[in-house]
């Protein structure tokens, strides 16, 4: 299923892709990784809000050293969304 997400997701076939993504967090919510690629696909859709739920349920269960991508990508959304600017995305996510 993981891997079905990634080819429709290549192929541009973003709804096929969420509905792959979303089978993969009820077959396996505690994997970081599916939450960061549920929350890459609601992004491309322009779902932002749903986008960031996805994003703070895979920060915490990421194994350490971690990446930093879902922090990057909820700050760009607060960006895109002009919830905050510049530095201040960041740090809002934080509080």
């Amino acid at each position: 299923e993981m891997y079905m997400g990634h080819i429709c997701k290549a192929e541009c076939n973003l709804p096929e892709a969420l509905q792959w993504w979303e089978k993969m967090t009820q077959h396996s919510p505690e994997k970081w990784i599916v939450w960061a690629e549920y929350g890459d696909c609601m992004v491309k859709l322009c779902r932002y809000e749903e986008a960031i739920l996805a994003y703070k349920k895979a920060m915490p269960m990421r194994p350490k050293p971690r990446f930093i991508d879902c922090e990057e990508a909820v700050a760009h959304i607060y960006e895109i969304t002009a919830t905050c600017h510049g530095g201040e995305a960041f740090s809002a996510y934080l509080l």
